[in-house]
């Protein structure tokens, strides 16, 4: 019997399929994004895309292994960027109706629960296929927690700050302000969270871990995971780039800490 994280998969890359039939559909009629025909047409690729992934098995896991999940987190983040970029320049003129913002919104919702559910679905096929390695908890040391606390909070008050002051030096869109706000707001936040414990499962393809008390997982393929290190304090795992921030847990708090080492040196080496 397919497990609900599956199920919640399917519904979600089906919301996705249909968000994105949605916001062309209106786009290619000039239609409003409610209008009836136009909402009938993205429920409708809906469904056929729930369909379809409801009958691939094994999608989830090609799905996670190709990091599709985060293409389609980070896609309207993209049109964003792009809105802005050609704004400022002048390339062309872009208007952000309400349409629009609501275009942008409903892209980011689908796309996240569309990479919140893959990572659950692939974490939950990986236990049920006996390819976990390693699971173990544990906290960042106290060190590294203040050092990323600290960045967070300046970070974040560069950007909202920052921001702002640039959008009225420079005149630039309100679109600007948003986005700097945006990423200001996740920094800030982030510093309240870091310290929190942190659930690892190490599997053949890569890492999952989870912040205790969030929904969101994330998953670093093998081949980014680069080396691990273990001192009287933390033992480190470092991984390549975009995210050159390791992970490190308290030793202290590791079960077993010695055979969480050997069988990431064994998987890294």
């Amino acid at each position: 019997m397919r497990r609900p994280s599956f199920v919640w998969f399917d519904l979600a890359l089906g919301l996705y399929g249909g968000t994105i039939a949605l916001v062309a559909a209106a786009a290619l009629t000039g239609s409003t994004l409610f209008d009836w025909l136009i909402v009938g047409t993205g429920v409708a690729v809906s469904l056929v895309v729930t369909v379809f992934a409801a009958s691939r098995s094994n999608l989830v896991s090609w799905f996670v292994q190709r990091r599709l999940h985060t293409l389609v987190a980070v896609v309207s983040v993209a049109l964003v960027a792009f809105n802005l970029v050609a704004d400022s320049a002048d390339i062309v003129s872009v208007t952000v109706t309400t349409d629009g913002l609501w275009s942008i919104v409903l892209l980011i919702v689908a796309g996240m629960i569309v990479h919140i559910t893959a990572i659950r679905g692939y974490a939950v096929r990986m236990h049920e296929h006996g390819h976990v390695l390693a699971e173990w908890t544990a906290p960042p040391d106290r060190r590294y927690v203040w050092m990323v606390r600290v960045a967070s909070l300046v970070g974040g008050i560069v950007f909202v700050v920052g921001g702002l002051g640039f959008a009225i030096e420079f005149h630039l869109p309100t679109l600007f302000t948003t986005m700097a706000g945006s990423v200001g707001g996740i920094l800030l936040a982030h510093a309240f969270v870091v310290g929190r414990d942190r659930h690892y499962t190490l599997l053949e393809s890569g890492l999952v871990t989870q912040r205790a008390k969030t929904i969101n997982k994330q998953f670093v393929p093998a081949a980014q995971l680069r080396t691990v290190a273990r001192s009287d304090r933390a033992l480190t795992i470092r991984r390549g780039l975009p995210w050159p921030i390791p992970f490190r847990c308290s030793v202290t708090l590791i079960q077993e800490p010695d055979t969480i080492e050997s069988v990431l040196r064994e998987r890294l080496g």
